[in-house]
């Protein structure tokens, strides 16, 4: 060992620049396509320029291997405390999720999965003893959840969007869609296309597929709205692929358009094994993702405003309606600098609900179900009074007779 160790330290002298990137880049081989972990090549790296310093090079190759070490070295402690915080606090951690009778979603070629049709389930989430939610949701059979003050023979209102349209946590009495037929008093035929994880990307896919044409059969559509919030950005581009979501429907920009690309399982196998194991690796570290999200927004928000340009264009020459995005944001700096001009681009109407938050002198605390962060009867009951008065009023409130 120590024979070996010395032949080593001999060729490092030698040779300090050529040992220097080769040990480097070694030992980024080692992290990524051995340990899939950037947090290991890090560490193996800093290693590596350690070995470097440690015999007597020139200075220059030794000042080059110390800063090299330093810095690997500081982002690795960086990313182990950052993942041991995240670990520590995150919501959903140790909740358990549970569906009677299970699944509640099925697999669906382009968008990934749809609520079971024709399903009454109960659906109860847990943190070890303390129950956060207890709900039952009814699926119709188009494979919708039911909305129960829906009006049969009113004009369409429909509803896009994730988990927080579906009713995540709430009964069917409860969900955002049901509560605004209620507060606009019944006079609307009012459909919750809302799927949990859902971007804008799957609307855009129902809508061109003429999915929806099928279920507003001829009718007079009112109003669409389209829910939007910050994750709708990775979860279309493909970004979530590696996280928690699993699969999704990816989309890209073409020279034909926006196109559905196919779920993205399918798209990273075309990527070849290199840069699936590179972006595994990134996706699994912190720190690589709040750096990657300064390269890969400005791409997620071309993305996004070229899709809910074409959601607008599509309820407008198919229904003859326009489009409202009500766009929710947790963060409280980054992306509601960013999302809110991007949706003023597409031309679509904008509900900001943060503002409304403010004025009212609310937090998202007072909104959101306990660990779990979706929202409560009460959030959805807040904001649909907001749609209803602002996009639906009454005729006369219009000065109709």
């Amino acid at each position: 060992m120590s024979t070996a160790w010395a032949r080593l330290q001999s060729g490092i002298v030698k040779y300090p620049w050529t040992s220097l990137i080769g040990l480097v880049l070694a030992a980024w081989g080692i992290g990524l396509f051995v340990a899939n972990s950037l947090l290991t090549g890090a560490i193996l790296t800093g290693g590596a320029a350690i070995a470097v310093a440690i015999p007597r090079t020139r200075p220059a190759a030794r000042n080059a291997a110390i800063a090299v070490a330093a810095i690997v070295l500081c982002l690795a402690a960086a990313e182990i405390v950052i993942q041991a915080s995240k670990g520590s606090h995150t919501e959903h951690v140790g909740v358990v999720h549970r569906h009677e009778p299970p699944p509640l979603y099925v697999p669906i070629p382009m968008l990934g999965w749809q609520p079971r049709a024709s399903a009454t389930i109960r659906a109860l989430s847990m943190y070890g003893d303390k129950t956060i939610y207890d709900a039952v949701y009814t699926i119709d059979a188009e494979q919708r959840r039911v909305v129960p003050a829906s009006n049969p023979d009113g004009e369409l209102v429909i509803f896009f969007g994730d988990s927080f349209i579906f009713g995540d946590g709430v009964n069917d009495a409860e969900t955002l869609p049901n509560r605004v037929a209620l507060a606009s008093g019944g006079r609307y035929r009012v459909l919750n296309f809302g799927v949990s994880g859902y971007g804008a990307g799957q609307t855009l896919t129902r809508l061109e597929s003429g999915a929806v044409d099928k279920a507003v059969a001829g009718g007079k559509v009112r109003q669409v709205f389209l829910w939007f919030n910050d994750d709708h950005l990775l979860r279309d581009g493909g970004d979530y692929a590696h996280a928690h979501w699993g699969d999704v429907a990816q989309y890209e920009i073409t020279p034909e358009g926006v196109r559905n690309m196919g779920m993205s399982r399918d798209v990273r196998a075309k990527r070849g094994w290199i840069v699936r194991r590179v972006m595994s690796a990134v996706l699994g570290s912190e720190i690589a993702v709040i750096v990657r999200r300064g390269f890969r927004t400005s791409r997620q928000l071309a993305l996004a405003e070229a899709i809910l340009t074409r959601i607008r264009l599509q309820v407008r020459e198919r229904y003859g309606a326009e489009l409202v995005v009500i766009y929710w944001s947790k963060d409280r700096l980054y992306y509601p600098d960013r999302i809110p001009p991007m949706i003023a681009r597409t031309g679509a109407t904008m509900l900001f609900l943060q503002p409304l938050f403010a004025q009212a002198g609310l937090t998202l605390e007072d909104f959101l179900i306990p660990d779990d962060g979706h929202g409560t009867a009460r959030f959805h009951h807040f904001v649909a009074d907001h749609l209803v008065r602002r996009f639906l009023p009454p005729a006369e409130a219009n000065g109709a007779n």
